[in-house]
């Protein structure tokens, strides 16, 4: 389970990051910001992903 909540810890903290260059910048616009954007959108990717992962284990660990 430690593992589990690294794996999620990571994507949070660089989407959170991210977020934050975005608010501190609302003068820009969302061309000006796609690579942060991009980034956030692979991040919450990554986290779904390994959230599927770690859910079909426990399950089959549960019930195995």
């Amino acid at each position: 389970m430690a593992d589990a909540s690294h794996e999620l810890r990571s994507p949070l903290t660089v989407i959170r990051s991210h977020m934050q260059l975005l608010l501190h910048l609302p003068e820009h616009t969302i061309k000006e910001e796609a690579l942060h954007i991009s980034t956030v959108l692979k991040e919450t990717k990554r986290m779904k992903k390994k959230l599927k992962q770690n859910l079909h284990n426990n399950y089959f660990t549960i019930f195995s």
